[in-house]
């Protein structure tokens, strides 16, 4: 149909976020490498976070959409990353039409395609299988807590598309 959010979740965030951290740095991987790492770190997220949906959705975008939040990280990209993600104002986030009782009504669904999911060792052995990076050491980024928080934090405001890891945000 002309656009790519089938194709755009949340792996392909981290990925862009990771780009945009390193603007004007030479990237040593490419795009699909960072792809599949951010593949293996969202698994992990997924299935921890898989038991947040027992209480209402509450969209608050005045703290979603924070310039004082957004600022110390995007920098000089904050205005578009605000006009990315509300293009006609705040009703036009990808959250914006999230229901307060989805996540309840929806809770059990949610768990169980989390679960259908594979295990960590298991995407990372096949992904070894194929010669693919696997850790954020490989491509040089780092390898902290501090770093992992913040791109699971701010990689879902890289696009306005609506992913588990933007509704977790």
């Amino acid at each position: 149909n002309g656009n790519s959010r089938p194709a755009s979740g949340a792996e392909h965030h981290l990925s862009h976020f990771w780009e945009m951290a390193r603007i004007n740095e030479d990237i040593p991987a490419l795009h699909g490498e960072q792809v599949g790492i951010a593949a293996l770190l969202l698994l992990d997220y997924y299935k921890k976070a898989a038991e947040r949906f027992a209480s209402p959705f509450m969209y608050d975008p005045d703290t979603l959409f924070s310039r004082e939040k957004l600022e110390p990280v995007y920098r000089e990209l904050t205005d578009d990353i605000l006009l990315e993600n509300m293009p006609k104002g705040i009703s036009s986030c990808s959250l914006a039409d999230i229901s307060a009782d989805a996540p309840v009504q929806k809770a059990d669904a949610i768990r169980e395609v989390i679960a259908s999911l594979p295990s960590h060792e298991t995407l990372f052995t096949e992904m070894k299988l194929c010669g693919c990076k696997t850790t954020l050491a490989e491509i040089d980024l780092p390898q902290t807590g501090e770093f992992l928080t913040q791109s699971l934090r701010f990689a879902p405001y890289a696009r306005n598309r609506l992913t588990f890891l933007k509704y977790l945000e």
